[in-house]
């Protein structure tokens, strides 16, 4: 039975509904799955009776599509400073701060492997630009 339904044949009986709502997929929404009484029990006037009334049940999580493909251009990099992306066509890349001429520079620290093209460990301890 609808509730709209359900709560007029309690009002014609002299009884109250109190409503309980539950989510399930088995039963239309807005339909009485249950009641605290038996259908034609014999209840007091002006008693309350529970009903419990079918809810849709939430939606199923969605997981987010996935990102679309990068469309940003491949990375041209050195692959002997793997912290930063130096240009392997560069003329010359200098320490900031330091005393080379550039005409590029490179904020360090930074990890070097070798080869060190851009001679940016001097030391070769595999760390470069560690000072100014």
């Amino acid at each position: 039975m609808e509730l709209a339904g359900a709560k007029e044949a309690l009002a014609d009986r002299g009884l109250r509904a109190r409503i309980r709502y539950r989510s399930t997929a088995r039963h239309p929404a807005g339909t009485v799955i249950a009641q605290s009484r038996r259908s034609g029990a014999a209840v007091l006037p002006d008693s309350r009776v529970a009903l419990v009334v079918a809810k849709a049940p939430p939606p199923p999580p969605t997981t987010p599509p996935p990102p679309p493909p990068s469309t940003a251009p491949a990375r041209d990099c050195d692959p002997s400073y793997p912290d930063v992306c130096l240009d392997p066509g560069a003329v010359d890349y200098d320490c900031a701060g330091g005393s080379g001429d550039g005409p590029r520079y490179v904020e360090g620290p930074i990890r070097v492997r070798s080869p060190d093209p851009f001679d940016l460990d001097r030391e070769g301890d595999g760390w470069g630009c560690e000072r100014g």
